[in-house]
């Protein structure tokens, strides 16, 4: 595994591969909140009020900006997969 580790207080970070951060879901009526710290905003490209994306990996949660080009790639193969599917399917075979 590349990269050195460094753990301190919550914060697990690998150097030059991911940043990873502890933290503690808040409730909030009937819900439950994630409180993202300004550095972590930071971090991710984030900004107060801005449109954001949750989706599933099946081994967690991702937070991305709703403009990210994740989610424009997830789009965009969601048209092509529509409109040519069939195709697709017939020519990987």
């Amino acid at each position: 595994m590349r990269g050195h580790w460094r753990v301190t207080q919550n914060v697990i970070t690998m150097f030059d591969e991911v940043a990873m951060l502890q933290k503690k879901l808040t409730k909030v009526g009937n819900s439950y909140a994630l409180i993202l710290d300004k550095p972590l905003m930071d971090l991710a490209g984030l900004s107060a009020n801005e449109p954001v994306v949750v989706y599933s990996t099946g081994h967690g949660l991702v937070v991305a900006s709703a403009s990210s080009p994740v989610r424009n790639f997830e789009s965009a193969k969601d048209r092509v997969l529509a409109r040519h599917g069939e195709v697709l399917k017939r020519l990987s075979k």
